[in-house]
């Protein structure tokens, strides 16, 4: 009796065991997966590769929103009959009906090349001008300083005044140049703009009166549109370089009577100031 006992104990034992080695263990939190009767979630891989193949760049046929999501807002815009033009610092995307029809833009590759370029310009402008301030600074002081040490009060006196006189012709100098400097860039920008824009207005008229995609009217009033347009763009031209040599201009007359004032400045220097002057 007690024989069977035993054996029923150990039967008993046996099947909890496997029972509970049977039992499924619950997913780690890094483990599961949520699947629905229809959904699935995508795994961060799948993902990835979904952003990866995602266009980056813009292609005939793209709406409107797409394209500014892409390339940003426009620098400017043209309408003519029913068409949109946007101008990038790249080029321009022409629009139809809120799709993209026509592409002229630079690559990637040139655009860096063309920014690279200005870059290196200006740098190297700069770094002229600050050599070349920094040598007549140079020489300013030593002439000052000389002066100061050598020679006595009226000596120093006039020192001081050919310091202050050569500041004074230096500050002039700069505003001058830095006044033509920015209305050569800006008749350069105007100029640039003015052709670029003129170029594509040729370009598409041409286009228009070649392709079979525009009806026969659209063909035939190409010529006269383009010459509405160039005759535009020139009137929009000479406005431009106007108001921009009025801006120069002004700038100019405002850097010379700095200078006058300046120098009206330098026979009010008494001989206290005289043997303080600092170099500015």
């Amino acid at each position: 009796m007690k024989k069977l006992c035993f054996l029923t104990v150990n039967f008993l034992l046996l099947a909890i065991g496997l029972c509970i080695k049977a039992e499924p263990t619950s997913p780690t939190p890094a483990q599961a997966t949520i699947v629905g009767p229809k959904t699935k979630v995508n795994s961060p891989q799948q993902q990835a590769e979904t952003a990866k193949n995602a266009p980056k760049t813009v292609q005939l046929g793209a709406t409107a929103e797409l394209v500014r999501a892409i390339m940003g807002s426009p620098i400017g815009q043209i309408q003519s009959r029913g068409r949109s033009i946007w101008m990038y610092e790249c080029g321009s995307v022409e629009f139809k009906a809120g799709r993209v029809i026509f592409l002229n833009l630079l690559s990637d590759e040139e655009l860096a090349a063309r920014r690279i370029q200005d870059e290196w310009s200006a740098a190297d402008a700069k770094k002229r001008k600050l050599q070349q301030q920094a040598e007549e600074e140079q020489q300013s002081n030593v002439l000052f300083h000389e002066s100061k040490k050598n020679a006595s009060q009226q000596a120093s006196t006039q020192a001081s005044r050919a310091y202050r006189k050569s500041v004074a012709d230096r500050t002039y100098a700069q505003r001058k140049a830095a006044a033509e400097s920015s209305y050569e860039k800006e008749l350069a920008r105007i100029e640039n703009q003015y052709n670029d824009s003129r170029q594509r207005a040729i370009d598409y008229s041409n286009s228009v009166t070649a392709s079979r995609a525009y009806n026969r009217g659209e063909r035939m009033d190409a010529p006269k549109q383009l010459s509405s347009e160039l005759a535009s763009l020139s009137n929009s031209y000479s406005r431009d370089v106007e108001a921009a040599k009025s801006r120069c201009d002004a700038s100019l007359k405002e850097a010379e009577a700095n200078y006058k004032s300046d120098l009206e400045n330098i026979d009010a220097v008494t001989p206290e100031q005289t043997i303080n002057v600092r170099y500015e």
